[in-house]
């Protein structure tokens, strides 16, 4: 049986710092799921790459945010601000403390196996991810509206209701109804067949609608629903709940795109005395569809996991290989990032995740940052063995592509790195040459 190695004492003192790392963004993947315990704050941007798309999450993706802003043409503010704010105050620590998605290539890079190196030129890919898949391509395709009914006219008409309207004041006074010829004193009312008195017993309101569609493709089978809240005891008081939903679904019925069309009546029993009446459709929401599905959310392996994936489960009316086949492509990358993380440490960070690319664009300009002092450095090599990113902090600490975990300051034996915060750093003199792989 082979004997296990025994750990150095700079792998235990790096070993120890990486559980800290680990349990802070555990913790923070809690905090950013919140939403299971239903308390959810999506008006607010999450810090970490964390889809909004899960039903726990509790705050807002800025990159989705960012990304559906784009192809909508409106400037997202709220998630600018968020990822600004955070990178200029930290720069890329939070991708090593507070990112559920870092936290997952952390357990995953862990799994015993051989490792692999990416080449230099990969960690140019997140930039092209953030400016192509979240910026450009969205805006530059927008979306393709499936349909948009919007309600133009609703009108609620009792039996009083249209006897009031027929007796229109401006009616010519030469006009005798009681001398047509026509009438028949004696046509006994009840024999109209169309007349139901049962159907008018029941259904005693009717309501007239105008729709239009607004979107760029024809909506068939138009539905609107009539619902019914509770009446507020005084005027100023807010709306009573929902009590009833009554939906109806025109059949055979078209509406072309910019078409105005009123639909038949419908009738209702009228309880305005107790309720108040609202007509809406479940196609008056914009369903909107990526083009071509080359926005990053399309694509991106968190949200395949933490959204895509609970969805593909929750329906079981659909089959698994059409399942499979209608989101080959966002399975695809998510499998392929899964086993990189096994074989490459943090290989989205450096290669995918446009937040990255974000703090790191925000790094040279951040308040939290780390210096490198080459008087005191012995060119043990211990700092790049244990970066995370593979990068020689005695050449490239504090880069755009360092996320400022902290490892390389924890195995120095001689203090030649240190964490700073403020505006002013001290002026960091990087080695020329490659540092020996002893220690």
């Amino acid at each position: 049986m082979a004997k296990k190695k025994k750990k150095k004492k700079w792998q235990k003192k790096v070993g120890f710092f990486v559980l800290v790392r680990n349990y802070t963004a555990l913790f923070s993947t809690w905090v950013l799921n919140l939403n299971m315990f239903g308390l959810s704050l999506r008006s607010v941007c999450s810090p970490g790459f964390n889809c909004h798309g899960c039903p726990w999450a509790t705050c807002a993706c800025p990159v989705g945010i960012a990304t559906f802003g784009s192809a909508l043409h409106v400037l997202p503010a709220m998630a600018i601000a968020t990822i600004l704010t955070l990178g200029a105050l930290l720069g890329r620590l939070v991708c090593a403390f507070a990112c559920p998605f870092g936290l997952l290539q952390e357990l995953l890079y862990k799994i015993p196996g051989p490792k692999i190196k990416l080449p230099r030129w990969t960690r140019y890919l997140k930039y092209a991810a953030l400016l192509l898949l979240v910026l450009v391509l969205p805006f530059w395709l927008g979306f393709e509206q499936e349909g948009y009914l919007r309600i133009d006219q609703a009108k609620f008409v009792s039996a009083d209701d249209a006897a009031e309207e027929e007796e229109d004041p401006e009616e010519d006074p030469e006009e005798d109804p009681e001398e047509d010829p026509e009438e028949d004193p004696e046509e006994d009312p009840e024999e109209d067949p169309e007349e139901d008195p049962e159907e008018e017993e029941e259904f005693t309101l009717k309501v007239h609608l105008t729709v239009t569609n607004l979107g760029e493709k024809p909506i068939s089978n138009p539905e609107v629903d009539i619902i019914l809240h509770e009446k507020p005891d005084k005027k100023d008081d807010p709306l009573g709940k929902e009590v009833d939903r009554k939906k109806h679904r025109f059949d055979s019925i078209t509406i072309a795109p910019g078409e105005t069309k009123a639909l038949p009546v419908i009738r209702v029993e009228d309880t305005r005395e107790e309720h108040v009446l609202f007509v809406d459709s479940p196609q008056s929401r914009v369903e909107q569809t990526p083009r071509h599905d080359l926005y990053y959310c399309k694509l991106c392996p968190a949200g395949c996991l933490t959204a895509t994936l609970p969805r593909l489960i929750s329906t079981p009316e659909e089959t698994w290989g059409k399942k499979i086949l209608d989101n080959a492509l966002k399975l695809g990358i998510t499998l392929f990032f899964i086993v990189l993380m096994v074989l490459v440490s943090r290989p989205f960070c450096r290669t995918f995740c446009p937040l990255g690319a974000t703090y790191a664009l925000c790094s040279p300009l951040a308040l939290s940052g780390m210096v490198y002092d080459s008087d005191k450095c012995t060119k043990c090599g211990l700092c790049a063995k244990v970066c995370p990113t593979d990068l020689d902090p005695t050449r490239q600490l504090g880069s755009k592509d360092c996320i400022l975990c902290g490892d390389c300051k924890k195995v120095c034996p001689t203090g030649a790195i240190k964490r700073t915060f403020g505006l002013k750093r001290p002026a960091q003199k990087f080695r020329t040459e490659p540092p020996d792989q002893g220690g």
